[in-house]
C-alpha cells in the first residue's frame, strides 16, 4: 500500500508539472488525440495531461469497452467508442482471446507465441463478425496525434484515416518484430507507410524482450514495441504561416516525447518570424526536463558498466 501511494505520489507531482509546463505554451489550444486501441485506458504519458487534451477512444472489445465507458477523466472533452476502425467499411473477423488485450483481428501465431510463457491468453476463445469504419468518416475535425495499439491492425487503420494524417503532426504505434500474428505488418511496413505520408522514425517508446523462460533477466527476444513517428521541425516550419499553431502543438507533443533536438531546430526555424519563441522563460521547463531525463540515462549506462553488462541501455521515454 505504501509503494503504491507512493507511486500515486509521483505521478501526481509529475502531472502537476508537465501541465504547468504545457498550458502557457498552449494558451487556449488544445491537443486532439485519437487512441485506436484503448483498452487499459489513456496512456500515462498522456493522461497526465489530460487537462490539455480532447480525447477520441476506439475499443472494440465490448468487455475492455465497458470498463471505460463510465470511468472518470480529467480530459477537456472525452470521447469512446465501442467500434472497430479499419482501411475500409464493411464487416471484419475479430479474435476474442483469452486475455483480453491480445484479441486482434489476425490469428494467433500458435507455432511462436507457445514458445514463450503465458502463451494460454493468445487463446480464441471466440470469433466475431464486426462492423468497421474509416478513421476519415468517423472522427470529426482534425487531429493532431494518433495512438494505434491494436494487435497488428495499425496499418490498416492509418490506411482508412489519410485524410485525417493531413492534419496530423505524429503518432505512436505499437510496431512488431516477430509475427505474434498470422499475416500481420511488421516494423518495416510501418516505417515505410509512415515515410511516405510524410512522417519520419524518430524513436523507440518502449520495446518487449521475451524470454522462453520466465527468468526476468531482461536479455529475452525483441518481439514488440511502441514507436514514435513525427513531422519534421523543417516540415512544421513551412505551415508555419498559414498555421501558426502547429508550432505550439509540435512543441508540445516534441516536449512530452523529450525530444529537445527537435525543439531546438524548429526554434532556429521559426524564431525570427514568432516573437513567443525567444521567450527562453516558456522552453525552460521543457529543456530542464529533458536533461534530467539525460543524466538518469547515464546513470543508467554507468550501472549497467560497473557489474561488467555488455547490453547497453537505450532512453526510452
Amino acid at each position: 500500500m505504501l509503494k503504491s501511494a507512493l507511486l500515486n505520489l509521483v505521478n501526481w507531482r509529475e502531472a502537476r508539472a508537465l501541465q504547468s509546463c504545457f498550458s502557457p505554451l498552449l494558451d487556449t489550444l488544445k491537443l486532439t488525440l485519437v487512441d485506436v486501441g484503448a483498452a487499459g485506458d489513456i496512456e500515462p504519458r498522456w493522461r497526465r495531461i489530460a487537462p490539455l487534451i480532447n480525447y477520441v477512444g476506439f475499443e472494440p472489445d465490448e468487455r475492455s469497452f465497458m470498463q471505460l465507458k463510465d470511468k472518470r477523466t480529467d480530459c477537456a472533452d472525452y470521447k469512446i467508442h465501442n467500434a472497430a476502425v479499419w482501411s475500409s467499411n464493411g464487416v471484419l473477423d475479430y479474435n476474442l482471446c483469452k486475455g483480453w488485450q491480445v484479441s486482434s483481428h489476425y490469428k494467433p501465431n500458435v507455432e511462436l507465441v507457445s514458445l514463450f510463457p503465458n502463451s494460454e491468453r493468445f487463446d480464441v476463445e471466440k470469433s466475431l463478425k464486426i462492423p468497421t469504419y474509416q478513421l476519415d468518416e468517423i472522427v470529426d475535425g482534425d487531429v493532431d496525434f494518433l495512438k494505434i495499439d491494436t494487435q497488428g491492425g495499425e496499418l490498416e487503420i492509418l490506411k482508412g484515416g489519410t485524410e485525417l494524417l493531413d492534419s496530423a503532426i505524429g503518432f505512436e504505434l505499437e510496431v512488431s518484430f516477430a509475427s505474434l500474428y498470422h499475416d500481420q505488418p511488421l516494423f518495416h511496413h510501418l516505417a515505410e507507410f509512415a515515410l511516405d505520408r510524410g512522417f519520419e522514425f524518430i524513436d523507440f517508446v518502449s520495446l518487449r524482450r521475451w524470454e522462453r523462460q520466465d527468468n526476468q533477466s531482461g536479455r529475452g527476444q525483441m518481439i514488440f514495441g511502441d514507436g514514435l513517428f513525427l513531422r519534421t521541425p523543417e516540415a512544421i516550419a513551412k505551415l508555419a504561416t498559414s498555421n501558426p499553431d502547429k508550432i505550439r502543438k509540435y512543441i508540445v507533443i516534441c516536449g512530452l516525447y523529450n525530444r529537445l533536438d527537435l525543439i531546438d531546430r524548429l526554434v532556429e526555424l521559426c524564431g525570427d518570424d514568432h516573437d513567443w519563441l525567444a521567450k527562453t522563460a516558456e522552453l525552460a521547463p521543457i529543456r530542464r526536463r529533458a536533461r534530467r531525463s539525460h543524466k538518469i540515462n547515464k546513470i543508467a549506462q554507468l550501472s549497467l558498466r560497473m557489474v561488467g553488462s555488455e547490453f547497453k541501455t537505450h532512453n526510452l521515454f
